[in-house]
């Protein structure tokens, strides 16, 4: 996962620069829904290791589009109480995470976390659909603006 993530850091940059954060959004949450029905059809290994590999790049890339659109949309003299509570309910969802993910598996066995993320993931994926597209269709949709790469020239 390590190295997806490093992978996807390193085109992060490009995806954005080439696809609008509407498509980049939907496709991540197509390849989070796939990533959890892999692990969960995992029986090796080296099938995992393909899964967990994609699941870093797309981490990385969402997360850059994230904090883009989280950035655009947020003032400045808001930003750091924003990112906050944006990181408060991130790592407290993976603290919950992790303890609703030990009762499923005591209940359902190993694998069914991963069925239990995939049902969420498609749920959430279907309701997202629509207003990932249509809110943000008005947005740039490219890497950043050009008054703002003349005022980054200028500084």
């Amino acid at each position: 996962m390590a190295v997806g993530l490093l992978l996807g850091a390193a085109i992060a940059p490009r995806l954005q620069a080439r696809f609008s954060d509407s498509l980049l959004l939907r496709v991540g949450l197509v390849i989070e829904t796939l990533t959890h029905v892999g692990l969960a059809l995992a029986t090796t290994a080296w099938v995992a290791g393909p899964v967990l590999l994609a699941f870093g790049v797309h981490g990385s890339v969402l997360g850059a589009v994230i904090t883009t659109l989280r950035q655009r949309a947020v003032p400045d003299e808001l930003r750091g109480r924003v990112d906050s509570v944006y990181l408060w309910f991130s790592i407290g969802g993976a603290a919950l995470g992790s303890l609703v993910g030990g009762v499923i598996a005591r209940w359902l066995g190993i694998t069914g976390p991963f069925w239990m993320s995939a049902v969420a993931m498609t749920v959430f994926t279907v309701l997202a659909w629509r207003p990932f597209g249509r809110r943000l269709a008005a947005s740039p949709t490219a890497g950043v603006s050009q008054e703002a790469e003349g005022a980054a020239g200028r500084r």
